[in-house]
């Protein structure tokens, strides 16, 4: 096995295993550490691996700290947060195991200039949001959010990286006085106290909404010292002013979003969503996915990506510059700004390279336990319904019709038949469960960024939400869920439920095979609604037959989000 401290040191090294992960290619390297695709041997599947800098495992306060807030994130499973699957230590280097999302960085997409439909560059926002509104309910701030920490899958969807990880740049920074990466998204709180908060997250979204619509960077400047005085005392440059033909409620969203006091920012990451959502909903052209302008964009940058040279595989170096001295400038910059800060100076920064091809008219702060990360125990029985009472609803509603990705943890077992997470073991067959890796226990309000179609008005007044949805109106939806499911066809499922995920589908065709004569019934038990969106709680019974002979009456209870389109409710998840 390679010492893992080659792998950093070496440029030419062959690379080799990282305990049962088969290194298969280096995808990237940067100040924290470099990043391989691998392979799991034990599940199967390919992984990507971080390995941290060793530096990071020296000091002790911030190996424990690594360990626990990874952890922590770990529990994120969330449709637009790329999930961790595994962290260990190996050869004095920490590493950390997470999903493999084929796509791109929305910084690369960025630089090559890929033309974005406004509804595609809204669409990635309001998935970044549902993921922050998801970690946020569960006390985990990211700390770090910029175009380089979003992935955008083939199927154009995005997904936030580095949950876990992004406290350890600035920790690092305060230590060695060098500082990793450009700032150009923090909020004027973090620069000059270190605080982080959920309105920390929130301020950099609107900085990178702010990139995506207006083709530049917020804050821009020669020097740190300089960016940092100018994230404090000054607002960035109207959007409506570089862009006349954006909808106006853009620049009060990026504004609100970026106020230099977190109190006055949005009060939630679904608070922006819903805004932005309401914004969405009135450009013309269907709501994704039908557009494919961001999965165009995406699949031109994988393969100028993949016709490009082979990443070196060298030394990883820090990006030197001073940082110290310049938190303490800008600390006083802001005590002189506080008393000063009407006068809102003008922007002069470069142009991002993004081309807008088709623009519209009209390090995490953890509050739960530390837990121990392990993969999904196989138990020797078909999947089963979620437990009725661990399972809270999700905060966040991922979009309608994009898979999750990349499989969650779970063992094969040795019989075709199938884990159950989270219920006790049966000797008998049980109905499938709604999700086959549960994201959390706590309970959490109904949350959704949600995306209608509808026709653009002529005025900016925000369409009419559909009326609060009763028992009768999401019925149906229920129904043809329960029918698809007892057609045994995987395709009929995802027509209903295009959402699903891969465990969710393996759990599916292991219980068709061991189960006949099913019956599916499932009732609207109660319902949260809010606008286009609304979360349910369903019950019923799945009735089989086993192989055995044996009939089978399993009661199931679980919690599904829908959304409606204009004309009806989609189903969007079911956990």
């Amino acid at each position: 096995m390679a010492d893992a401290k080659h792998i950093l040191s070496m440029a030419d090294a062959k690379i080799s295993d990282i305990g049962k992960y088969r290194i298969i290619d280096l995808v990237g390297e940067g100040a924290m550490g470099v990043v391989y695709k691998a392979e799991d041997s034990v599940l199967g599947r390919t992984v990507a691996i971080k390995v941290m800098n060793d530096s990071i495992a020296r000091q002790e306060d911030l190996r424990k700290r690594f360990l626990h807030e990874a952890q922590a994130a770990a529990s994120l499973q969330h449709p637009n947060v790329v999930c961790i699957y595994d962290l260990g230590e190996q050869d004095g280097h920490l590493f950390i195991a997470m999903e493999f999302v084929d796509g791109v960085d929305l910084e690369r997409l960025i630089e090559l200039g890929e033309p974005m439909s406004l509804q595609a560059r809204l669409d990635i926002i309001i998935d970044v949001l549902t993921g922050l509104a998801f970690a946020h309910k569960r006390g985990i701030v990211h700390r770090d959010i910029k175009p380089a920490n979003i992935r955008i899958g083939e199927d154009g969807r995005a997904k936030i990286m580095d949950f876990g990880v992004a406290h350890l740049a600035s920790s690092s920074m305060t230590r060695t006085g060098s500082f990793l990466g450009t700032p150009s998204y923090m909020a004027p709180e973090q620069i000059t106290e270190g605080k982080t908060t959920p309105a920390t997250d929130i301020f950099a979204v609107g900085g990178v909404l702010y990139q995506l619509l207006a083709q530049m960077k917020p804050f821009d400047a020669p020097t740190l010292q300089n960016l940092f005085f100018k994230i404090i005392t000054e607002k960035p440059r109207p959007i409506s002013e570089l862009m006349p033909g954006l909808p106006p409620a853009l620049d009060r969203i990026v504004m609100k979003a970026m106020a230099k006091e977190p109190s006055g920012r949005y009060s939630s990451a679904i608070e922006m969503a819903n805004d932005l959502s309401t914004v969405r909903a009135k450009l013309s052209g269907p709501s994704y996915p039908a557009s494919v302008s961001l999965s165009a964009s995406v699949a031109t940058a994988l393969e100028q990506a993949r016709k490009s040279s082979q990443v070196r595989m060298r030394k990883n170096a820090l990006i030197g510059a001073g940082a110290l001295a310049a938190v303490a400038l800008i600390a006083a910059a802001w005590s002189l700004s506080t008393r000063s800060r009407s006068g809102e100076l003008g922007l002069t920064g470069g142009t991002a390279p993004i081309t807008s091809a088709a623009t519209e008219q009209p390090a995490a702060t953890v509050t739960p336990p530390s837990t121990a990360i392990t993969n999904a125990t196989s138990k020797q029985q078909l999947p089963a319904p979620p437990p009725p009472t661990r399972q809270g609803r999700s905060p966040t509603t991922p979009r309608d019709t994009r898979v999750a990705g990349t499989a969650k943890p779970t063992n094969k077992p040795a019989q075709p038949v199938v884990v159950a997470p989270n219920i006790p073991s049966r000797v008998e067959p049980s109905a499938p469960s709604a999700n086959a890796r549960q994201e959390t226990v706590v309970s959490a309000p109904p949350v959704t960024a949600p995306r209608p179609v509808v026709t653009a008005p002529a005025q900016e007044a925000p369409p009419p939400a559909p009326a609060s949805p009763s028992t009768a109106g999401i019925s149906p939806t229920v129904e043809a869920y329960a029918r698809a499911i007892e057609s045994r066809d995987i395709s009929a499922i995802r027509r209903v439920y295009p959402g699903l995920t891969s465990d969710q589908q393996r759990n599916f065709e292991q219980f068709f095979q061991s189960a006949r004569n099913i019956n599916v019934t499932f009732r609207v038990a109660n319902v949260e609604a809010s606008g286009y969106s609304a979360d349910a709680r369903l019950v019923g019974t799945y009735e089989y037959v086993t192989s055995a002979g044996k009939t089978e009456r399993q009661p199931v209870s679980f919690a599904a989000t829908l959304r409606h389109d204009g004309n009806a409710w989609r189903l969007v998840s079911v956990r």
